[in-house]
């Protein structure tokens, strides 16, 4: 892990740095060491306390060598462009946010058309500096991805042992009338089994319950 204390936290694959050549030796509650292909030696120390306790990291401050671990942050990304172009980005991320993040290409026929969302000060553009600097939109593709065919739940009957009717003969419920989204709903679990159900209430009177 990169620690930055004034911003955020960069966590690395082992795997994948081994894969780029790099060699990684550590010991049981010592320090990491990190071989680059380039022969250069990079110590990770060991949080000590807390619930990152054990966690190898390295500040970026104090170990410039560490940052050629790591992937092209935002603050490079934003090389080769303007203020306003910048803006304008974050601006075109902050207004997908806002419309239920549709895709890139949705976005820009929205402000490139009459028809469309005119009270937002973004352009085509933005919406394409904003992919190259901030990378894909993953907030628009989560959820929005073909669906794969789910495995099929076998629905088989299963006998119960006969020591557990025994064990069981008398089951005794703990009873409630639970809402959800303001709807009613009876839950029950039996004690010992620890069988919960839960079933639509229409009506509330004794009667039903």
């Amino acid at each position: 892990m990169w620690l930055n204390e004034n911003g955020i936290a960069n966590l690395l694959s082992v795997g994948l740095l081994e894969a780029e050549g790099y060699k990684i030796e550590y010991k049981t509650g010592g320090d990491w060491t990190v071989t680059t292909p380039n022969g250069e030696v990079i110590i990770f120390q060991r949080e000590s306390e807390g619930v990152l306790q054990g966690f190898p990291y390295i500040k970026a401050d104090a170990d410039p060598n560490g940052v050629a671990l790591l992937q092209t942050t935002i603050r490079q990304a934003y090389e080769g462009y303007s203020k306003r172009e910048v803006e304008g980005s974050i601006l075109s991320r902050q207004a997908q946010a806002r419309l239920g993040y549709p895709s890139d290409q949705d976005m820009s026929a929205m402000v490139s058309s009459h028809t469309g969302v005119t009270n937002i000060p973004v352009s085509h553009t933005d919406i394409t500096n904003a992919r190259n600097i901030f990378g894909r939109n993953l907030a628009a593709v989560r959820g929005k991805t073909v669906r794969s065919t789910p495995e099929r739940v076998n629905t088989e009957l299963l006998a119960i042992p006969d020591d557990y009717h025994r064990l069981h003969r008398f089951v005794t419920l703990a009873v409630d009338v639970m809402f959800v989204n303001g709807l009613a709903f009876l839950v029950t679990i039996s004690r010992d089994i620890r069988l919960r159900t839960a079933e639509y209430l229409p009506t509330r009177t004794a009667k039903a319950i």
